[in-house]
């Protein structure tokens, strides 16, 4: 039996890993605290971590789209999106 959708990950992000688990993904975990502990756990499940911020805690990431599922139950991950490009207005 499948797994519910995660409410900490929009549906759209879930279905699109889904279908192509192993295509490298760009996300933003937002957490609610930057340690050490989290980054071994992020890197564990197969994340590279590209930067991490703690203003607004969070990891901006990149690995397989697979590599999320072992992270969705971790009681610090708050939410998930995908990163992209951020334009100066």
């Amino acid at each position: 039996m499948p797994k519910p959708p995660s409410k900490k990950c929009p549906e759209t992000l879930q279905e699109q890993i889904a279908q192509a688990p192993s295509d490298t993904v760009y996300l933003l975990l937002r957490v609610s605290e930057v340690g050490q502990a989290q980054r071994t756990a992020i890197e564990k499940a197969g994340f590279e971590v590209r930067h991490q911020t703690t203003l607004i805690p969070c990891f901006a990431v990149s690995g397989p789209g697979s590599a999320l599922q072992a992270l969705l139950d971790e009681p610090w991950l708050v939410s998930v999106e995908l990163d992209g490009p951020v334009r100066a207005l």
